[in-house]
């Protein structure tokens, strides 16, 4: 049985933040990841939907975010879609995990979860592609 891929067409709202973590949530239960697994999905589409709204958007509540996922053998692949400033992340960051500060810890969550992780910067925005493998 082939699990059917996801689509979402989102807003910069934070609001929507919480739907689409349910529903990739639900699409990777479906898809046979254990409990855990869609627990880290469901976080890291969290992560990059609210790095996306501070950080390509500057927090605007209006912008647009497409989210799809597709099951490709044994492994969930998840991309974001954003029209904002396009900048890359630091990737090499280091942050103290001791901190009280809020805010630096998205991309180390993302890094730490998943099995693959690949911003590509678009001529007006930025694709990132996200991949979970089953275990």
């Amino acid at each position: 049985m082939t699990t059917p891929a996801l689509r979402m067409d989102l807003t910069s709202n934070p609001a929507e933040i919480a739907s689409a973590r349910k529903s990739i949530e639900a699409f990777a239960g479906a898809a046979g990841f254990d409990e855990r697994a869609t627990a880290d999905i469901g976080l890291c589409v969290n992560e990059a939907i609210a790095n996306i709204i501070r950080h390509a958007y500057g927090s605007a509540k209006d912008k647009p975010i497409e989210m799809h996922a597709d099951m490709v053998a044994d492994a969930m692949m998840i991309t974001l879609r954003d029209w904002g400033n396009g900048r890359m992340p630091d990737l090499n960051k280091s942050v103290d995990p001791n901190t009280l500060c809020p805010g630096g810890l998205g991309l180390p969550c993302l890094k730490a979860l998943l099995d693959g992780l690949k911003f590509e910067p678009q001529s007006d925005g930025m694709l990132l592609r996200m991949t979970k493998r089953k275990r």
